[in-house]
């Protein structure tokens, strides 16, 4: 009966040790996705002759406009959003698994 416990308890950590790499990896990649999007963006609007002020407002105003008049698109945005948190879930339960591991020694 040990012997089992000691392997279900080795699976569990290495379960939580995958997890926890796979969705940090994952998480690390769609941050830097993000960050690659929000310089095309930036770049685009023409920020450096308008300025930072005034591109923010310009696109709160396009958020305002299109949540206001396709609040269908809105809402797609918002799933997309929660969808692309997965990775985030990923971290959470690797975290877990080697939680509950420490928790039982």
């Amino acid at each position: 009966m040990t012997a089992r416990t000691a392997r279900q308890r080795i699976g569990r950590q290495v379960l939580g040790k995958v997890l926890l790499t796979l969705g940090g990896i994952f998480l690390v990649a769609q941050v830097a996705l993000f960050s690659w999007h929000l310089e095309q963006y930036w770049n685009r609007s023409g920020a450096e002759a308008v300025g930072a002020l005034s591109t923010i407002g310009t696109a709160a105003v396009h958020l305002v406009n299109t949540v206001a008049w396709n609040p269908g698109a809105a809402l797609a945005s918002a799933t997309a959003v929660l969808v692309s948190c997965w990775p985030l879930l990923l971290v959470v339960a690797g975290m877990f698994l080697l939680g509950r591991r420490s928790g039982n020694r």
